[in-house]
């Protein structure tokens, strides 16, 4: 017999990480052993994730696009009420008991899981300090985090940030890194890019990705005689600033900014490294997607990083500009290593497949004796 199960997301329709994996993981779940239904918190209209007739999406509870005064009211009063009294809220959108109810975010996601279900799992996609900074969210997040079976956590810094938050959770905290579908990006990559590059950025051109960064680090390469070239793959608010460095530095040569491409993967295959200079991260996808194509990578220390670079053998973590710069004239100029750590990039990317991730979810949900009940 199917089980019921209900996947609860922050929002479906942002076009953000956390989307493309849910609509991924209920995407390769069994149909033949579970009735898959999804409800967003939040619904925004950016983007629509692609999922299987066998899935089916609930309407929301809020609408953010409609911008109506009677609905930005409602919106006001179900945020009120979804921190103290969830289950109000519940009742009202979702009068339906499930076997297996799983929150993909922490916070609101949690707090509409129905304590009737057998099985309470919750997803976390980062650290969460910022909750332990915050004593009215870290109470709130305890009491509901206390009704789960399971808290799962997508890297080693998420699950350290869990456990060192609340310490009475941390045998119940699991690890199950997100998975992805290799093959088409490989397919992808095979189409032939217009320009080389030595190095590839791909991402948002916002603070948080600190784009800007990773420029000064190419002028401090630069004044030490190397010309690398490097492309900006993305868009976003700090563009023109940018545009304006690589101008007044004298970069055009060796900067390029490619906007927004449907297929980053065709200059990901012909480029050498892939860089990043994140402030934070979950999980970073650029990075096991450059790994998919055997190339090493270089980035801030961000969750998830550590366990890709596996002791420097896929890639290099640094945060200082200069010691940053030196990784790259380092793996740049010495061919025996980049073609020792590319080759660790395609073997160590398998534990991070889409087909592992669906196993241990499936095992998760099966584990125990819980259905004999």
């Amino acid at each position: 017999m199917k089980k019921k199960t209900l996947f609860i997301i922050w929002s479906f329709s942002y076009g953000g990480g956390a989307e493309k994996i849910l609509s991924n993981v209920v995407n390769n779940m069994d149909p033949e052993k579970y009735d898959i239904d999804i409800l967003e918190y939040q619904y925004a209209g950016i983007k629509k994730e692609k999922i299987n007739d066998n899935i089916n999406l609930l309407p929301p509870i809020i609408n953010v696009k409609n911008r109506s005064i009677f609905n930005r009211i409602k919106n006001a009063i179900i945020g009120f009420l979804i921190t103290r009294h969830p289950e109000i809220i519940r009742k009202r959108f979702l009068n339906k008991t499930y076997d297996v109810e799983i929150s993909f975010n922490n916070l609101i996601p949690t707090f509409l899981l129905n304590k009737k279900s057998k099985l309470k799992l919750s997803w976390v996609h980062g650290a969460i300090y910022d909750i332990a900074r915050n004593e009215r969210l870290l109470k709130v997040q305890d009491k509901y985090f206390k009704n789960v079976d399971k808290i799962v956590a997508i890297s080693n810094e998420t699950y350290n940030s869990i456990v060192n938050t609340y310490p009475k959770y941390r045998n119940k905290t699991v690890i199950i890194y997100n998975g992805y579908e290799f093959d088409n990006i490989i397919k992808m990559a095979k189409e032939k890019a217009n320009e080389k590059f030595d190095i590839i950025y791909c991402g948002r051109l916002d603070e948080n990705k600190d784009p800007v960064k990773l420029l000064k680090i190419m002028k401090i390469i630069k004044e030490k005689g190397y010309n690398f070239k490097l492309a900006y793959i993305g868009e976003g608010i700090l563009k023109q600033e940018l545009e304006d460095k690589i101008a007044n530095w004298n970069m055009q040569d060796s900067v390029k900014l490619l906007g927004f491409q449907n297929n980053p993967y065709k200059y990901m295959n012909e480029s050498k490294i892939i860089c990043m200079t994140s402030h934070s991260e979950g999980f970073p996808t650029v990075i096991i997607e450059g790994m998919t194509l055997g190339k090493p990578f270089i980035s801030t220390p961000v969750a998830g990083v550590d366990e890709m670079s596996d002791n420097n053998k896929c890639g290099y973590i640094e945060s200082e500009e200069t010691k940053y710069a030196d990784r790259i004239i380092q793996l740049l100029t010495d061919e025996n290593l980049y073609k020792e750590m590319s080759k660790n990039c395609k073997h160590n990317v398998k534990r991070f497949s889409m087909s592992n991730q669906i196993k241990k979810i499936e095992d998760l949900i099966e584990e125990g004796n819980i259905w004999e009940k």
